[in-house]
């Protein structure tokens, strides 16, 4: 039996399921009132629990009351993988500190030792494991998850191909599919400070207002504009592969989608740096 097994736990997030249910009913408690009935997509962050419980929340907020099914779509942060390949990982089981999830079959499961590895090895996975093992405690019924990787798609023809695919993979009425993916990373650590190298008040305005521009075409699904986003390389949102293909799969069904919260680690650690990274949550129902 493969099993992927909880790589982050203790180190991202507490270790504890005692601890870990309570960030997450905090973060509820703080949520004002549900944006987006019955979300079936999403994108959400995946950075340590301490940046990421409020934006992944959001999901557990606005999730509808049965979900069955769920498709991770994550970029790969330690294994580079080829233009517009998507890799699915090949595991029996997830487990986590808060339940353990049965997989989606897939008949593009990869049985490849190192993408194995590289799934077991993905935060951007991991993160997103704890929100849906939370929601299968909740309703307490079984839960099938399906992990895939992807950091690029180039053009139109390759997300159509993408999308079905997805679709072909996804079939349950009562599923969920997620992008994993954190907003812009910015300072010197990650090559990128279009707007300066010593961050204030203006830098995280220009920012925000970058993103949102993004949130704005995802929702939208403009998904042209947003296949020159990723080609420019102008960027630095490590998952918009995987977001790209959930808002041209959000258009194909007439969902509805909201950007629900954005905010950045300066806002919640509440002391400035010159190398931040942004989240934002965005669903679709």
């Amino acid at each position: 039996m493969s099993i992927r097994k909880a790589s982050f736990a203790g180190s991202w997030y507490p270790q504890s399921k005692k601890e870990l249910n309570l960030i997450f009913e905090k973060e509820l408690k703080s949520l004002s009132h549900r944006t987006v009935k019955e979300t079936q997509v999403a994108v959400l962050p995946h950075a340590g629990l301490y940046y990421s419980s409020r934006g992944l929340t959001h999901l557990i907020l606005n999730a509808p009351p049965l979900v069955e099914e769920v498709l991770i779509i994550a970029p790969s942060h330690y294994y580079p993988l080829k233009n517009n390949e998507m890799v699915f990982g090949s595991f029996d089981l997830y487990e986590t500190p808060l339940a353990t999830l049965d997989s989606l079959k897939t008949e593009f499961a990869d049985q490849r030792a190192i993408i194995t590895r590289a799934v077991e090895q993905e935060h951007a996975i991991e993160m997103i494991l704890l929100v849906i093992a939370y929601l299968q405690n909740r309703q307490n019924s079984p839960i099938k998850v399906a992990s895939a990787l992807l950091n690029s798609v180039t053009d139109s023809d390759v997300l159509k191909t993408i999308c079905e695919q997805v679709n072909s993979v996804v079939t349950n009425k009562n599923s969920l599919i997620i992008a994993s993916s954190d907003f812009t990373h910015y300072g010197r650590n990650f090559n990128h400070t279009p707007f300066g190298t010593t961050v204030d008040k203006t830098v995280l305005q220009r920012v925000r207002e970058s993103d949102l521009r993004i949130g704005s075409l995802l929702k939208e699904g403009s998904t042209n504009k947003l296949l020159e986003a990723l080609n420019s390389r102008d960027y630095t949102i490590c998952g918009l592969a995987g977001a790209t293909v959930l808002s041209a799969l959000a258009k194909q069904n007439s969902f509805e989608g909201e950007v629900v919260d954005y905010y950045t680690s300066v806002e919640k650690s509440k002391s400035y740096s010159n190398d931040f990274v942004a989240y934002l949550s965005l669903l679709w129902g």
